[in-house]
């Protein structure tokens, strides 16, 4: 099966070994004659429907545009990478990962002294559709995140998701950038969460995110054969403990400040585990 978050591919080294690869205030009005901003829908005997269904789909559009640039450059540096890979080797090295760029960056346990390898495996991918895969749904999906909670606040989600997936699987070699597009996925969840009376459409985007999380870790255990699934696994907890750490709450308290508390502890307990399979 073909899927966009393949990370475990085979790649042919000088060994020949093969690796594996927000929003809305709450209305409180009348039920039958306004437009519910709780679920998102609108009532038909509402005579100004269509403006309020107008400007319900503005802002909905405000939240998407203008985009955002933090994850557009970094998935213009991964597509650099990659065309840098297939013009140097000048053959069709990106379908196996073993242009110069990919035998330096890709995550190998057997080089873990190579401390740059647990970050910049994410710079290389497979092939075509695996990096364009990638890149489409990190930007998408990390557009909005961006938008809404800062640049600086979704790279340290995205990069913490990116460690966590190469610490988490120390026997495979691995290529992509799907820990850290997980862990931006995953790290919707706790933002809905948090903000969830000023959220627009918060249980669709909620069923929305958990369906796509779910459905990728079943597709990743599946063909594990071909898939990190213990690097997308590992990514998922990552982006959602570090996005409880950093994401703005609307209404921080006493009870939350706890929660963040909780999830960094969680979070290091969990990093320390990893580094302890890598060493051990």
């Amino acid at each position: 099966m073909e899927s966009g978050f393949r990370t475990i591919v085979p790649i042919q080294n000088d060994d020949d070994e093969n690796i594996q690869t927000l929003g809305f205030d709450e209305a409180h009005v009348d039920h039958d004659r306004h437009l519910d901003h709780r679920e998102g829908t609108v009532n038909p005997q509402n005579p100004n429907n269509s403006e309020s269904e107008e400007s319900n789909l503005q802002t909905m559009w405000k939240l998407w545009w203008p985009p955002s640039f933090g994850l557009i450059i970094i998935s213009c540096i991964q597509f650099i990478f990659f065309l840098i890979d297939e013009i140097i080797k000048n053959v069709d090295s990106t379908n196996s990962a073993t242009g110069p760029i990919a035998k330096l960056f890709t995550y190998d346990p057997m080089k873990r002294y190579e401390f740059w390898r647990y970050l910049t495996y994410m710079f290389v991918h497979k092939d075509f559709l695996h990096l364009i895969s990638n890149l489409f749904l990190q930007i998408f999906c990390g557009n909005f995140l961006e938008k809404n909670q800062g640049w600086w606040r979704v790279f340290v989600i995205y990069f913490a998701g990116v460690v966590a997936g190469s610490l988490g699987d120390p026997i495979h070699s691995v290529v992509g950038a799907s820990g850290g597009v997980l862990s931006i996925i995953t790290a919707y969840i706790p933002v809905i969460i948090m903000n969830w009376k000023k959220m627009p459409y918060r249980k669709m985007q909620l069923i929305m995110f958990v369906s796509i999380i779910i459905a990728i870790l079943i597709d990743s255990i599946d063909n594990k054969n071909e898939i990190a699934w213990l690097t997308h696994f590992f990514a998922v907890l990552a982006g959602f403990l570090v996005s409880i750490v950093v994401s703005k709450d609307q209404k921080l308290t006493e009870k939350g400040n706890i929660k963040r508390w909780m999830a960094l502890a969680c979070y290091v307990i969990l990093m320390l585990l990893e580094i302890c399979c890598n060493i051990f």
